[in-house]
């Protein structure tokens, strides 16, 4: 009896210790796939972040109040900012997107992020805006735009030399402080064959001085995403980043300033899409006010 009850003493200390080893081997496993991906820092961030949710009513108001402001001037005349005057009276049939609307777009997107923590009536009030917005939108606006629910805010001004494109130029210019930045990007996409994208990136907790940021430009082939290859080399077209004191963003960046704008350029297309991956998260970028 007394040999019995050793051997199964045995089997449990042999069987406990495969189990903790295997416990140990997915755990190393499960840590390596991480820190491929996201490194540990940034983990570190992302959960002290998420541990308090407080600061999210806050950013949810302040969200509130800038769409307010925005919406309630969607209609104003621009003919006198100083980023619209300089391009004139539009043609017949045309006219020039207005900023205050794709702002009150954009701010709608980071309600319906954070409305849980906003008023029921103060989400309905904006949702319902959303379709009238929408109406003087379109995929020629070529500001792009998302939100994320760890207080990260994007927007994407992208290129386009379509007629109907060049209309919402002013409002491009407009958004990234710079009355060059539609004749900027122009000039590159005339100087080389590529088009490039300039993606603002900022951090709405006040907790974060750097963000992790990889960008993905994605086109629909016969109904399939392909993505689209980064180029950081544009030949001929150096000579107009040197003349506007711009550069791309080097090759293998993933560490970006808050509230910084940032160049990327692709090769001969129109991205279809475009993703924005922060801690191993990936956020679909929008023109649009949400619909409900």
């Amino acid at each position: 009896m007394k040999r019995i009850l050793l051997a199964l003493c045995a089997i449990v200390i042999l069987l406990s210790g495969c189990n903790s080893d295997k416990t140990d081997m997915v755990t190393k496993s499960e840590q390596d796939l991480v820190s491929v991906y996201i490194p540990e820092e940034h983990i570190r961030d992302v959960q002290l972040i998420n541990s308090d949710d407080s600061w999210k009513y806050e950013v949810a108001q302040k969200l509130y109040e800038e769409f307010c402001y925005f919406y309630e001037r969607r209609n104003t005349d621009m003919t006198n900012d100083k980023y619209y005057i300089h391009y004139g009276e539009p043609a017949p049939y045309h006219s020039y997107v207005n900023y205050y609307r794709v702002m009150a777009a954009d701010r709608a997107n980071g309600i319906y992020t954070f409305k849980d923590y906003l008023s029921k009536d103060k989400v309905e009030y904006v949702l319902s805006k959303c379709d009238e917005i929408n109406e003087k939108l379109s995929d020629f606006v070529k500001l792009f735009f998302g939100y994320t629910d760890s207080g990260l805010h994007y927007m994407g001004i992208i290129y386009d030399f379509t007629t109907n494109s060049y209309y919402c130029r002013p409002m491009c210019d407009k958004v990234r402080g710079d009355t060059k930045e539609s004749k900027f990007l122009n000039d590159i996409f005339l100087a080389s064959p590529f088009c490039v994208y300039d993606i603002y990136t900022e951090d709405l907790t006040g907790k974060r001085n750097t963000i992790n940021m990889d960008v993905e430009f994605v086109n629909m082939s016969d109904y399939n995403p392909v993505a689209v290859e980064k180029y950081y080399d544009l030949g001929e077209g150096e000579l107009v980043l040197k003349q506007y004191g711009r550069e791309l963003v080097p090759e293998g960046t993933t560490e970006f300033k808050n509230k910084s704008w940032n160049l990327y350029a692709v090769k001969n297309t129109i991205a279809d899409k475009v993703y924005i991956c922060s801690y191993g998260k990936k956020t679909k970028l929008t023109q649009y006010a949400p619909s409900h």
